[in-house]
């Protein structure tokens, strides 16, 4: 059947905007189809009306801040380039039964990082980025990234903890923020006292804003890569 190579993309997400699905080329007769009122950030007044792909029926029963994790953190794997054997949602692929946490790679890296990971926050997902060994040969990095969607409830004090407590076990951190202004607070705010106390960080720390996540006009800005700050 015509899409069917392409479940594992949905399988990865468990979910993703009927947008990335279309863009990715997955009929949505692969999944379920919903639609669902879900507030665009944690602080927005009004909800939007999301239209939506979830792997199976068990995705409709997610309360609405866990959805728009998973459809957020979907969307930021469209824009990253991310392959399905490279990234774990791990919020979302937690929350249903039955459903296996990690890739084979990750649950690999678990079993090695057991004691750790029983002593640091979980993120939302991990992407096992590529280097280029030499030259046209890539190989995965040891330790995957961390990837964090803030969708402006939290204190930014809290993810600054969460930063401390990645360093070491993770090769670096993705911040995937809802909106341009949280992601400037990131930049004023937290990561200044973090990258005074882990200097040899600074390129290990990628801050985005995502805004409009929900359809098609979808921006993604890279506001913090390395030691680039970019503001407009």
């Amino acid at each position: 059947m015509k899409g069917v190579g392409l479940l594992p993309e949905l399988a990865c997400d468990r979910m993703m905007p009927l947008w990335v699905a279309r863009a990715r080329g997955i009929p949505p007769r692969l999944g379920v189809v919903r639609w669902t009122w879900v507030p665009a950030t944690a602080r927005a007044s009004k909800p939007r009306r999301v239209w939506w792909v979830g792997y199976s029926e068990g995705e409709a029963s997610f309360p609405r801040h866990l959805l728009r994790h998973g459809l957020a953190l979907a969307v930021a794997r469209w824009f990253l380039g991310a392959g399905p054997a490279a990234w774990d949602a791990l919020a979302v692929r937690e929350a249903r039964q039955g459903v296996s946490r990690r890739t084979i790679r990750g649950r690999t890296w678990a079993r090695e990082n057991r004691d750790r990971l029983k002593e640091a926050p979980r993120p939302d997902g991990e992407w096992w980025r590529m280097y280029e060994v030499i030259r046209g040969f890539w190989h995965y990095e040891r330790d995957p990234w961390a990837v964090e969607v803030d969708a402006g409830k939290l204190p930014l004090e809290v993810y600054r903890e969460r930063l401390e407590s990645w360093v070491g076990l993770y090769s670096g951190v993705v911040i995937v923020t809802l909106s341009h202004l949280r992601a400037m607070a990131w930049l004023d705010q937290v990561l200044p006292r973090f990258l005074n106390g882990y200097p040899g960080w600074a390129s290990r720390v990628q801050v985005y804003a995502l805004e409009e996540w929900w359809g098609e006009k979808a921006r993604w800005r890279e506001v913090w890569s390395g030691t680039s700050r970019r503001t407009t």
